[in-house]
């Protein structure tokens, strides 16, 4: 079995923060996050962030979990990554989802890491390509 491995966006300065995680239990840890704050305080000053407690600012990140898969060029994928297949198939979100397949006899439903969340989502493979996130690529997603 795999360790969960994750990523953090800090919401405030519109980054990826470099610190660990650990999963302890249904509980996730931000290992050296106080270190990353305490860094990145004179930047927020510059920006006009209101600098709060160490606590307030744990709000201020969204974790994404990796999803255990490579892409097509050994990049790993992480929820919230946009992925593609090829230019005639569009950019999507990778998110953790239910798909349900309707087939001739019965539906397949699955759950797992998939693109988007509608009936037209596919599961995330070594076939597709990281091309950014959410967050800093926005404007590739497929609208």
């Amino acid at each position: 079995m795999r360790n969960p491995a994750f990523r953090a966006w800090d919401t405030k300065l519109k980054k990826y923060a470099c610190v660990g995680f650990h999963v302890i239990g249904e509980v996730t840890a931000m290992g050296g996050i106080e270190c990353y704050i305490r860094e990145n305080i004179e930047e927020e000053k510059k920006l006009g962030i209101p600098c709060g407690s160490l606590l307030e600012r744990y709000n201020d990140f969204i974790l994404e979990q990796w999803t255990g898969l490579l892409d097509k060029n050994g990049k790993e994928i992480y929820e919230g990554d946009i992925v593609t297949w090829g230019p005639d198939i569009g950019n999507w979100p990778v998110v953790w989802g239910t798909l349900k397949i309707e087939g001739n006899y019965e539906d397949v439903v699955g759950t797992g890491w998939i693109t988007g969340e509608d009936y037209n989502d596919v599961f995330i493979d070594s076939r597709c390509e990281v091309l950014g996130n959410i967050h800093e690529n926005p404007e590739i997603l497929t609208k």
